[in-house]
């Protein structure tokens, strides 16, 4: 045996007997006392050795049973306190918790001690035991009941994967109903537990007993996206922000807000303002140059962008969305070279994004060579790649193209959802809308509540068919889950007019228009608007939307069915 493992084990073993103090030496004193104490002293050497060696030969579970053998064994916190590690390390948790237990019984007034036994507890669902020893932490806390809540919520929040750990927090929290902070910790652990309805309630108690109270102000604010409310949120964050105007990092979130919203328009305004008082802040140059890119403001994007990688920041990002901005101005070159900068994240996307640039180009050969070559290169993109190659067919008009690149591709990935939307989008512009609804409701059939796909079965139904009412459930369905998403606002709007009820498809197509301006929902927005007598309003918005999609093929044929 090493000499410095012997001699660890003898300071360990002095240590463990000088704690024993007088009445261990009136015992050795008498013949049959010391041999008792020389028996244990002598089993505490054997299993503290044993533990040592097995520890060094990294067999961790039979460190932990000895370790704890041991600890039973010494009235010396220092050796439990070991146990309890040595049994974590070694992910034994209940001779972990049988170690916290003694560690603790020695060592009463031990935070640490009784943190670690309320953990353990935690983790093993012994909820009443958990109660017991983390309340006396909070109790213990220097800072008073308010540190040791918060305390505990950071400690119960890393365990949140277990239903016990809210229980707990919600069972300390009762014990302090006039404490903000009570409500405070249940809020964070809630969250952590996928629990925002939880966490909301318990905000609300808060802001009750403190109705000023900036953090939980925030923390509803995530609460409220979480719950899919970004118009509360909003509506916080508009409190706040009327009696903090200059409050920077509050604004920026009001601002992502709006995003979520689908509120452009007014997100890329406010982070105009915060990019006036802050230009090299990466946190709003890059969602103002994606919104700047949606709102067609090119230049302005690519202003941005630039900034941001003459900054260092998010150039991954940086480079594929130059890309996009110079597809968009149709300098290919340009955005081929972008793309094949790119990195990281994006730059699979960047890959296939060069086999469009070279169809827009004209040079479809090019293109279709470069998705066969990805294919063989990474297999991670094949499905992809048979996805963009329909989607630039479809573009290109060549419907059996894009129809045989999808079965291709379904052949080869059966199931695969993007393909199968894919070949639906297709085969709704050849007007085969049964064939198109097998594939949409094949995807529903796993996935029966994706709102992009009820979105698009139901407005092809309402678009193609006489099946109103049907659509009008799918629509429904979709407007539940994404009542701020243009796309489905459009819908509801197209089905209402399909219905007759102009006023009503009205007031949706007027909302979606101010929310995005898509070529499809001005077309429609305008039909609806001619209908209703207003012709001069609906060539109005004809015109904005030509600005940016001249060569929109709905929007086209629309303005000249009605005005021709």
């Amino acid at each position: 045996m090493h000499r410095c493992l012997v001699f660890l084990l003898l300071l360990l073993l002095g240590g463990c007997t000088a704690s024993q103090g007088p009445q261990l030496k009136r015992q050795e004193a008498s013949g049959a006392g010391a041999d008792q104490a020389s028996e244990a002293k002598a089993d505490l050497l054997y299993h503290l050795m044993v533990a040592e060696l097995a520890g060094s030969r990294g067999d961790l579970g039979r460190a932990a049973s000895d370790y704890l053998a041991a600890a039973r064994l010494s009235s010396d916190p220092a050796v439990a306190e070991r146990a309890t590690r040595i049994a974590l390390l070694a992910k034994r948790e209940g001779l972990a918790l049988a170690a916290a237990d003694r560690w603790h019984g020695l060592l009463p007034n031990s935070l640490e001690a009784r943190q670690t036994v309320g953990l353990l507890s935690v983790r093993r669902s012994e909820v009443d035991k958990a109660v017991t020893a983390l309340a006396a932490t909070v109790q213990m806390a220097p800072g008073g009941a308010a540190q040791g809540l918060e305390s505990l919520s950071a400690i119960l929040s890393q365990e949140a994967d277990n239903p016990a750990a809210l229980q707990v927090m919600q069972r300390v929290a009762e014990k302090y109903p006039k404490n903000r902070a009570s409500y405070y910790a249940v809020a964070q652990v809630a969250l952590q537990s996928q629990q925002p309805a939880v966490a909301l309630t318990a905000l609300n108690e808060a802001l009750a007993l403190s109705p000023q109270w900036r953090a939980a102000y925030l923390l509803r604010v995530e609460t409220y996206l979480r719950l899919e409310r970004p118009q509360e949120a909003l509506d916080d964050l508009s409190s706040l922000l009327r009696s903090s105007p200059q409050d920077y990092d509050l604004r920026l979130r009001y601002a992502h807000t709006l995003i979520s919203l689908s509120r452009t328009r007014e997100a890329l305004a406010e982070f105009r303002k915060l990019l006036q008082r802050h230009p090299d802040d990466a946190r709003a140059l890059y969602p103002a140059a994606l919104l700047a890119i949606d709102a067609q403001f090119n230049a302005q994007a690519r202003t941005w962008l630039q900034r941001l990688l003459a900054l260092g920041e998010r150039t991954d990002a940086a480079h594929y969305f130059l890309g996009r901005v110079a597809e968009q101005e149709k300098h290919y070159q340009t955005a081929i070279g972008y793309y094949r900068r790119t990195r990281g994240a994006y730059r699979d996307d960047a890959r296939l994004r060069i086999a469009a640039v070279l169809a827009s180009g004209g040079q479809l050969d090019q293109a279709r060579a470069h998705l066969v070559a990805l294919r063989g290169q990474d297999s991670q993109l094949a499905a992809r790649s048979y996805g963009v190659e329909g989607e630039i067919m479809r573009t290109l008009g060549r419907m059996q193209a894009s129809l045989k690149a999808y079965d291709t591709g379904l052949a080869a990935f059966p199931n695969d959802k993007d393909l199968l939307y894919g070949r639906a989008m297709t085969l709704i512009e050849m007007e085969r809308v049964a064939a198109a609804e097998r594939d949409l409701r094949a995807i529903l059939a796993k996935d029966p509540n994706d709102p992009h796909v009820l979105n698009a079965l139901g407005y092809t139904l309402a678009d193609h068919t006489d099946r109103l009412q049907e659509a009008a459930h799918l629509v429904a369905r979709a407007y539940a889950q994404r009542p701020h998403d243009p796309a489905v606002i459009d819908s509801m709007g197209w089905l209402a007019y399909r219905q007759g009820r102009l006023h009503a498809a009205l007031n949706y197509l007027s909302t979606a228009w101010e929310l995005a301006n898509d070529p499809e929902i001005g077309a429609h927005y305008g039909e609806v608007l001619w209908k209703l007598g207003r012709h001069a309003q609906a060539r109005r918005i004809w015109q904005q939307a030509l600005q940016a999609h001249s060569d929109n093929t709905l929007l086209n044929s629309t303005i000249k069915r009605l005005t021709q």
